[in-house]
């Protein structure tokens, strides 16, 4: 009887990740008082956050029409196991130039070579680490989704980007979801062989990435009525507290 070990043919594809719109979350009010004998005028300006990409050197924005395009993962040979740079940041773009509180939510998931979502792989095998900074909310993790917020207002600008992912990796515990078979068939050649058959083999890991943000006026009743969460901001205008949990 022949034994072939046969390893994974890693046709993880790229990691086709889905970005959610990134565009306006909630809107501010703007009071301007005048003197006593004027009216006050009363005026909104949109909040809003771009969520942005290192791409062959430099920062790319990416929308609802795009998709991260993990360059250091599609220029190479892809690895199980091995850490890529996968730089993904957000820009408080608000039209106002007002600091805003941002929250991004992330979904990940495997799919099979048709394109269809295979549910019985594990998404945890995709690891996103985010930067520091970010609380996640327990309380919205499902097998597939986490929830994260800044702890701080975001200023406005370029020049305040705030990193959300730094590296991505597929772990290499996939390797022991494996299934000892032998070959059956006419095929002398192959009747009576023994394979290994990789249960992550062919394929393709997905991530969807959805961003918005409030006002950081009010922050605690901003945060509530907007994403409905019980938080305690301090003088500085930290998060403090996440429903009822102390944040380090």
């Amino acid at each position: 009887m022949k034994r072939q070990v046969k390893y994974p043919l890693i046709v993880l594809a790229a990691g086709l990740v889905l970005v959610g719109a990134s565009g306006v979350g909630a809107t501010r009010a703007a009071m301007t008082y005048q003197t006593n004998a004027e009216a006050v005028d009363f005026t909104t300006a949109a909040l809003s956050v771009d969520l942005q990409e290192m791409q062959d050197g430099k920062y790319v924005s990416v929308d609802g029409k795009d998709t991260l395009k993990f360059t250091d993962i599609s220029s190479s040979d892809f690895h199980i196991g091995q850490k890529y740079n996968e730089n993904v940041r957000i820009v408080n773009t608000s039209s106002g130039k007002y600091d805003e509180y941002v929250r991004i939510s992330i979904r990940k998931s495997w799919a099979n070579e048709d394109g269809t979502k295979n549910t019985t792989l594990d998404p945890e095998m995709i690891e996103l680490p985010v930067a520091d900074g970010w609380i996640e909310d327990t309380s919205e993790e499902t097998a597939e989704g986490k929830v994260y917020y800044y702890k701080a207002p975001v200023a406005y600008g370029e020049e305040n980007a705030i990193d959300f992912l730094k590296t991505i990796k597929i772990n290499d515990k996939i390797m022991n979801y494996v299934t000892t078979v032998q070959k059956k068939g006419d095929d002398p050649s192959i009747k009576g062989t023994i394979i290994n058959e990789y249960k992550y083999n062919g394929e393709s890991f997905f991530v969807e990435v959805r961003v918005d943000a409030v006002q950081a006026h009010n922050a605690e009743e901003a945060m509530l009525g907007a994403w409905g969460i019980d938080t305690t901001v301090n003088e500085s205008g930290v998060i403090t507290s996440l429903n009822g949990l102390a944040i380090d």
